[in-house]
């Protein structure tokens, strides 16, 4: 009885999805920021919003991504985020979603993002 999220693009609406394949509610949703650029002198993340609470077997939207240039932190729009969707990536980056189930338990769910792929293939419980 566990939780199990990924997330996924959604070309139709052009956005980014949470999706919650397990059995149970998933709390405190997070992706670790995703290093686009780490070179001397200037560093590119996209930040991505905390969710409260997914239902199993549910989706939803993610939204309010932010990007952040050497600390500062920016809006975006659907277009800044073309490094990550599927069809306009020039390369993949690795993804980490933590999560907790309703008992405070900690999971974690890695894969890769971009570049015609949304692989998650380790999903591990941490706490």
């Amino acid at each position: 009885m566990r939780p199990i999220v990924v997330i996924t693009y959604d070309e139709g609406d052009r956005c980014f999805k949470y999706i919650n394949y397990g059995n149970t509610p998933a709390f405190s949703i997070k992706i670790d920021d995703v290093t686009l650029i780490n070179t001397e002198g200037l560093r590119f993340d996209y930040v991505f919003p905390e969710e409260h609470i997914l239902p199993q077997s549910r989706e939803i939207r993610i939204e309010n991504i932010k990007k952040k240039i050497n600390d500062v932190v920016y809006e975006t729009s659907t277009f800044e985020l073309g490094a990550l969707t599927p069809f306009s990536a020039n390369r993949t980056f690795d993804v980490t979603i933590r999560y907790k189930n309703s008992e405070n338990e900690e999971f974690i769910t890695e894969g890769k993002v971009g570049q015609e792929t949304f692989d998650f293939k380790r999903i591990k419980k941490i706490s």
